[in-house]
């Protein structure tokens, strides 16, 4: 019995940890990026990075809860634990938007109908940070094939390098700029469909590298699980030193 399949039935307290960091960089990011110049640039390097904590996050537990992976259960539970809920308390708030049309952006002169469309597709126009969940489904639908690729060394190898390669070229796009030019009268639900489905494809190119990497970190934690332990220390030191020559 290797070490996950020893663990499989308890929490993992580094991981909880972790999270607890990551929702701390969430906050910090979304609260405590200001200035002008040098300040805020190094704001943003120091704070805004919650996300690609959650997204490893994502991959590593996917990846330590394979060994039970069942396609129809997994859909299952991803469709009604995040994307129902979701849906649910964003359709009352969709609703709102498009009847009462009270801001000054893109769908003030669109009907009805498009207004709601276009916040129910994204719901990052009324709530900015749940552009994420577009870019998390996505991420959901390709999961399995991840974890099939793993069996052949070459497409794993490939699939990896490939993906980092994409998150060098490919910026991590504001949804701020979604909707730049986009004429009301000229364009359909079609048109707000493919523009939502062509940016959130974007950020889960741009991501899915990380989610990978997470999945590989817990693969190598499983294989090396003692000489980890027995070099905490020097990991630690070695990923703060990463971290602030990343920054500066």
């Amino acid at each position: 019995m290797n070490y996950m399949e020893g663990l499989k039935r308890k929490n993992l307290d580094y991981i909880d940890y972790f999270r607890a960091v990551a929702i701390i960089f969430i906050v910090a990011g979304h609260t405590l990026v200001w200035g002008k110049s040098t300040m805020l640039e190094f704001n943003t390097l120091l704070f805004a990075g919650g996300t690609y904590f959650f997204v490893f996050i994502a991959g590593f537990l996917f990846q330590y809860l394979s060994y039970k992976f069942d396609v129809k259960t997994y859909f299952k539970k991803k469709l009604l634990n995040v994307i129902c809920p979701f849906l649910v308390t964003l359709l009352p708030v969709s609703f709102l938007y498009a009847y009462q049309n009270i801001d000054n952006w893109a769908f003030q002169q669109a009907s009805f109908g498009v207004r709601f469309f276009a916040v129910t597709i994204g719901g990052y126009i009324v709530n900015g940070p749940v552009w994420f969940i577009g870019m998390i489904a996505i991420m959901f639908l390709f999961s399995p094939l991840f974890l099939a690729s793993r069996k052949n060394k070459k497409i794993h190898i490939t699939l990896l390098l490939s993906s980092l390669i994409l998150c060098l070229i490919i910026p991590r796009y504001s949804s701020v700029n979604m909707f730049i030019g986009f004429n009301p009268y000229e364009s359909s639900v079609w048109k707000i469909l493919f523009l939502n489905l062509s940016y959130y494809i974007k950020i889960f190119l741009h991501f899915v590298f990380i989610y990978l990497f997470g999945m590989e970190v817990c693969v190598l934690i499983n294989k090396y699980y003692d000489k980890i332990k027995a070099n905490l220390k020097s990991i630690f030191q070695i990923s703060l030193f990463l971290y602030i020559y990343s920054i500066l």
